[in-house]
């Protein structure tokens, strides 16, 4: 199974349209994530681990270092805030809200009742024999 940081770069790509900026988690703050979001042009408002240390070979004008240099006076919390890095988490809320309500249509006793419940009888094997292995 790949892992989320080993796709992002495709996932990038896949973007139709300018990028302006990309939030992320502490889980990308990985050098080819950076070079990912560099490669669109983007900034990248990836909180860097607690004890993250700067990325001297990078230089100050990197933007894992600058984020490094604004969290270090600002504080965390008023990092997030500034640099729009909440929107993410607000973003995930409202996908999770999205799914969670289209699950809940989806399997409601409406849905179940309705055609005789055809769409649950889709989901159904239609046989014992369905469910052993071709041999």
């Amino acid at each position: 199974m790949e892992r989320d940081d080993e796709a992002f770069e495709d996932v990038l790509d896949a973007v139709s349209g300018e990028i302006e900026a990309v939030s992320a988690d502490g889980a990308y703050d990985k050098r080819k994530c950076y070079e990912a979001i560099e490669s669109q042009g983007a900034r990248a408002n990836i909180p860097p681990r607690i004890d993250a240390q700067y990325w001297e070979e990078e230089g100050e004008a990197h933007s894992r270092n600058q984020n490094l240099a604004r969290i270090d006076e600002l504080g965390r919390t008023q990092w997030k805030q500034e640099s729009g890095y909440h929107r993410r988490s607000l973003a995930e809320t409202a996908m999770f809200r999205c799914f969670s309500h289209l699950w809940q249509y989806l399997f409601s006793s409406h849905l179940r009742q309705s055609s005789n419940g055809a769409f649950i009888s889709l989901c159904r094997p239609q046989s014992d024999d369905s469910l052993r292995y071709a041999g």
